[in-house]
């Protein structure tokens, strides 16, 4: 990983590392991955202290928790504060950063049950936690609710979390425009997205003012994007 970060460095850009929220178990020898266990706390704050050693610049973590079968804090009856939480704290001594990923639902939802909808579950999920989340974790919220479709309108986060650093996750791929087989020119609707007016502080409170920290006045933000091979 220190080679690769010294391949980043030589452009300037600080390297970061998904991490999978099991990894004290499937690789600490520890019994447990409970974000509020003191062996996991502990192996989370050595883990950190060894890769700034190898790596000074290192950037911090991103984790996909909860969704799609990946192992996440829902499996101790904890929520996704607690469990961004304990990594924030082990990288906050070297300005560090955890990028948690809210794209959350319950991949086997039975569509008969009506009281369930994927739509919302990003929303229903980290609406209440607001404001629990340390000033270094940011939050990676898709575009829209679903999952990169043609069509489909901005994520109900974005204007809901002034207490929560937040960026726009976008696809930079052709997944659902023709696999990749066809040109297809997607900046109009990124643009599209980042100039919807969630009207969270009125009107002008556009959803890239949210991503840029400027509406609600957070210390992180930005974009990112995720790349889906075929």
């Amino acid at each position: 990983m220190a080679r690769f970060a010294g391949v980043f460095r030589e452009y300037g850009v600080r390297f970061f590392l998904s991490v999978n929220f099991a990894a004290p178990m499937e690789i600490g020898g520890i019994s447990t991955a409970d974000p509020l266990d003191v062996d996991v706390i502990n192996w989370w704050k050595e883990t950190a202290t060894k890769t700034y050693k190898h790596i000074p610049d290192f950037g911090g973590f991103i984790v996909k928790a909860d969704s799609e079968n990946r192992p996440g804090p829902f499996t101790y009856n904890r929520d996704h504060a607690e469990g961004a939480n304990v990594l924030a704290k082990a990288l906050k001594p070297y300005g560090g950063i955890v990028i948690w990923r809210c794209f959350v639902y319950d991949c086997k939802l039975d569509w008969r049950d009506k009281t369930k909808d994927r739509a919302k579950a990003a929303y229903d999920n980290f609406k209440p936690l607001d404001g629990k989340f340390m000033d270094n974790v940011v939050l990676q919220v898709k575009n829209g609710p679903v999952d990169f479709q043609i069509r489909e309108p901005v994520s109900t986060l974005f204007g809901a979390m002034e207490n929560t650093n937040q960026v726009m996750e976008f696809q930079i791929a052709q997944e659902y425009t023709g696999q990749q087989k066809h040109l297809c020119y997607l900046v109009p609707m990124w643009k599209e997205s980042l100039d919807f007016d969630t009207y969270a502080n009125g009107k002008g409170s556009f959803a890239g003012k949210v991503v840029d920290g400027t509406l609600f006045d957070r210390n992180i933000g930005g974009i990112c994007s995720v790349k889906h091979w075929r």
